[in-house]
């Protein structure tokens, strides 16, 4: 399969439009949760955590190597992957995404400026392992939050260091990346993802007014 994790986003991006038939994206609806979105929720953080360790290596293997074999289990958390972005793209946090027809506008990693990792992961974690008494956590918010996230490293991701042109098939048709960028990212337009790799912290994603 061509590009299998643009084709994954875009099945998730399917079923929460699907979903949407049933409950409106809307914020008023955002703490509505049912088993839907249980398996929603599930399905796009365990593709956000392959997401994240595939691009991570791919920034530098070497370097990525060395932090994963200082690990007693060899296996990254989010603490790993926040750490690892924070010094290599300083601006990540600030990526947004938006629903353009519901005029829903989300900020998925923002709390990376802070140390913390985002809400919507720690409650998936909550639903992951404890859902008997957080199963109302599994709800719009959580579900949208977490599909924009993933969306923000899949841009990261495919468009590093190279350009990633985005045919018709593979654009999302929910979801978008907030802004022109001036320096890297994405440019709908046209439509393409590059990142450009450079130096250190040399990674500026900026939105034009």
């Amino acid at each position: 399969m061509k590009h299998p994790h643009w084709q994954y986003f875009l099945s998730i991006e399917s079923e929460i439009i699907t979903a949407s038939k049933y409950v409106e994206i809307k914020e008023d609806n955002y703490e509505t949760f049912s088993i839907e979105f249980v398996r929603l929720l599930l399905s796009i953080c365990s593709e956000i955590d392959v997401a994240l360790k595939l691009f991570c290596a791919k920034v530098n293997p070497t370097e990525w190597d060395k932090i994963i074999n200082n690990l007693k289990n060899k296996n990254p958390n989010m603490d790993t992957y926040r750490t690892y972005i924070n010094r290599h793209f300083p601006d990540f946090f600030k990526s947004t995404i938006s629903l353009p027809s519901y005029n829903i506008h989300v900020c998925p990693w923002e709390k990376f400026n802070k140390g913390q990792n985002p809400k919507w992961w720690s409650k998936h974690n909550k639903v992951k392992h404890e859902r008997d008494k957080n199963y109302k956590y599994a709800n719009l918010r959580n579900v949208i939050h977490s599909a924009s996230g993933l969306l923000v490293v899949l841009a990261y991701y495919s468009g590093y260091g190279s350009y990633f042109p985005l045919e018709r098939n593979i654009t999302p048709k929910l979801f978008s990346i907030d802004g022109k960028l001036i320096s890297g990212g994405v440019e709908w337009e046209r439509p393409i993802i590059n990142i450009p790799q450079s130096e250190m912290c040399n990674h500026n994603i900026r939105s034009e007014a």
